[in-house]
């Protein structure tokens, strides 16, 4: 779509097999799979998603990807199986949308139904230390951070752009602050909206 800025601008799964990229299901089965296996949460998902098909393999643009991520904040569901979702569907239609689906949640169940059969075991207890989840999320702040970075550069192009995006993060985090600066006073806070 030529031309149209706030038209989708992703690759199809037609235009891919024109140029000859379609990626093989198996193939985006592994990638996502291995991805969502090493990434601690939704987002660091996308980060190593948009690391992989975007920087790496070329095969969606920045603003394609960032469509992508537009469309998965708007559908219920957990983000970044949506944008794995998303993704396979641009790259290989219906099929590959299952497929990327399936490959970004099996890895989580997987480890969730093990750790449910052997909770009470002293070997998961152990291993689930609360210096363990610490490191991993200074890890996980560092992927939101450079996702963030990425997205805002990819999306704010212009001084209008900025000038609302500075705004409407200084509003959102406003709102944020006061109920809990209210909360530390003891002063009853304003009601939500006010």
């Amino acid at each position: 779509m030529p031309g149209a800025r706030g038209a989708m601008q992703m690759i199809t799964s037609q235009d891919a097999a024109r140029r000859g990229e379609r990626e093989p299901l198996w193939t985006l089965f592994r990638v996502v799979f291995g991805l969502s296996a090493l990434s601690w949460g939704g987002l660091a998902l996308m980060a190593q998603l948009e690391n992989h098909y975007v920087e790496r393999e070329g095969r969606l643009s920045r603003v394609a990807f960032s469509d992508l991520i537009a469309l998965a904040w708007m559908v219920p569901g957990p983000v970044g199986c949506n944008v794995a979702v998303q993704l396979g569907h641009a790259l290989r239609g219906r099929a590959g949308a299952w497929v990327a689906g399936i490959a970004s949640v099996l890895p989580f169940f997987m480890l969730m139904t093990l750790f449910a059969i052997f909770y009470r075991t002293p070997f998961v207890r152990a291993a689930a230390s609360q210096t363990l989840l610490n490191h991993f999320s200074v890890v996980l702040a560092t992927l939101i951070a450079i996702t963030w970075y990425k997205q805002t550069r990819a999306l704010v192009r212009g001084k209008l752009e900025w000038g609302a995006a500075v705004l409407v993060a200084s509003r959102s985090s406003m709102r944020a602050v006061r109920p809990l600066m209210s909360s530390c006073s003891g002063r009853p806070s304003a009601p939500a909206g006010w």
